[in-house]
C-alpha cells in the first residue's frame, strides 16, 4: 500500500518557497541589527566617557554595522523580493499593499542612505576635529528610530497584506478575463 500525502505540502510552488526562506533570513538580519545599532548608539552617547566601548561615541560601531550587516541584508531583501515580484508582477502591481510597500522603499531607501550617511560623516567630522556636534548627534538618533518605524511598517505591510479597501476577488477576475469577481453572490431582489 502506497502512502498518499492528503495533507501535507504539495510541490510544484516553483522557487517561492526557495525565495522567501531567505528573504525572510535577510529581513530578520536586517531588523535585528538595525535594533541592536541603535542600542548600541543610544548607550554609546548617553554613557559617561570612562564607560564607553571607543572614544567617540561608537561611531566606528555604527559605521561598521550599517557598511557591514544592515546594507548587505537590505540588498539581499531586495534582491529576493524583487525575484519574487519577478513571478507574478501582474498580480503584485494591482495590489493595493504592494503598492504602497513599494512607493515606502523607492521614497524610503535613498531617503534614509542620504540622511545616514550624512549624519555619520558629519559626526566623523567633529570627532576628528575634537568639537562635539550635538545637533548632528541629535539628528542621527531621531532618523535611527524613524528608520526602525518605517520599517516596522514596511515588514508589517509585507507579512500582513492589508487590504487597504481594494476588493482582491474583482482586481483579480478582472486581471483573468472574468466578467466579474463578485457574481457568485447572491443578489438582492
Amino acid at each position: 500500500m502506497a502512502y498518499q500525502n492528503a495533507y501535507g505540502r504539495v510541490g510544484g510552488r516553483g522557487l517561492r518557497p526557495w525565495l522567501l526562506l531567505p528573504k525572510v533570513f535577510a529581513v530578520g538580519v536586517y531588523f535585528g541589527a538595525l535594533v541592536a545599532t541603535t542600542v548600541i548608539w543610544f548607550v554609546q552617547v548617553n554613557a559617561p566617557s570612562m564607560m564607553r566601548l571607543t572614544p567617540g561615541g561608537g561611531i566606528e560601531q555604527v559605521s561598521f554595522m550599517f557598511r557591514f550587516v544592515i546594507v548587505p541584508a537590505l540588498l539581499g531583501t531586495a534582491a529576493m523580493g524583487v525575484m519574487l515580484f519577478i513571478q507574478h508582477p501582474r498580480v503584485f502591481s494591482r495590489l493595493r499593499w504592494w503598492q504602497v510597500k513599494a512607493g515606502m522603499l523607492v521614497l524610503g531607501v535613498p531617503t534614509a542612505h542620504f540622511f545616514v550617511s550624512s549624519r555619520l560623516a558629519a559626526l566623523r567630522q567633529a570627532e576628528l576635529a575634537h568639537t562635539p556636534n550635538p545637533h548632528a548627534q541629535w539628528q542621527f538618533s531621531a532618523g535611527l528610530l524613524v528608520l526602525i518605524a518605517a520599517s516596522m511598517c514596511i515588514i508589517a505591510l509585507g507579512r500582513l497584506k492589508p487590504r487597504l479597501g481594494q476588493n482582491w476577488a474583482r482586481v483579480y477576475s478582472k486581471m483573468h478575463g472574468h466578467p466579474q469577481g463578485d457574481q457568485t453572490q447572491p443578489t438582492r431582489g
